[in-house]
């Protein structure tokens, strides 16, 4: 079946459960959280990779209150975000992430569908824990003018003449014109 996980930011989670993902009747927990609360709860961004979007804790309970932590077939998930959520990121890096239960570390999930016109990204899973969107900062442009960076050299007064520095001066405005 389907379920919809709907955010009060109208930023949903679908889920797509394949018939007898699991032998017995669960219970589903979804917990959601801002980008930034598992950086303060001991669950950091892997290295050069930042949060895009909510963050979840999704738990499966059978009936006598076992925590499941694998099904036996995959659940489809897509995720949605916002273009505030990937500001500053190079959107093509995005990819869903899960908390590893024995490794206490994020990993990547594999064979993500991403979706940049509509801000989707669907992914399978078939075990459950700590939820993200990672993606590494977007390229640097070199100053907005498209021009590239000006390496610029100081010296002490003492070591140039003022005419010198005018030079300079001059050949810093043109560049900047």
């Amino acid at each position: 079946g389907t379920f919809t996980h709907a955010n009060v930011d109208n930023f949903d989670v679908d889920f797509v459960f394949p018939v007898n993902f699991y032998t017995e009747n669960i219970n589903f927990f979804i917990n959601t959280y801002a980008e930034n609360f598992f950086e303060s709860s001991g669950k950091p961004a892997p290295t050069n990779k930042n949060f895009a979007g909510k963050t979840y804790d999704f738990f499966l309970f059978n009936a006598s209150g076992t925590q499941i932590s694998s099904v036996n077939q995959a659940v489809t998930m897509t995720f949605r975000y916002s273009e505030s959520d990937v500001s500053g990121l190079d959107e093509s890096t995005i990819a869903p992430y899960r908390w590893g239960a024995s490794d206490s570390a994020w990993q990547v999930i594999a064979g993500s569908t991403i979706d940049t016109a509509n801000n989707k990204i669907t992914f399978s899973s078939n075990a459950f824990s700590s939820f993200a969107i990672f993606g590494s900062a977007a390229a640097s442009s070199g100053g907005g003018s498209g021009r590239g960076t000006v390496p610029i050299i100081f010296k002490s007064l003492e070591d140039s003449k003022i005419s010198d520095l005018r030079n300079k001066i001059l050949r810093l405005t043109d560049f900047n014109n």
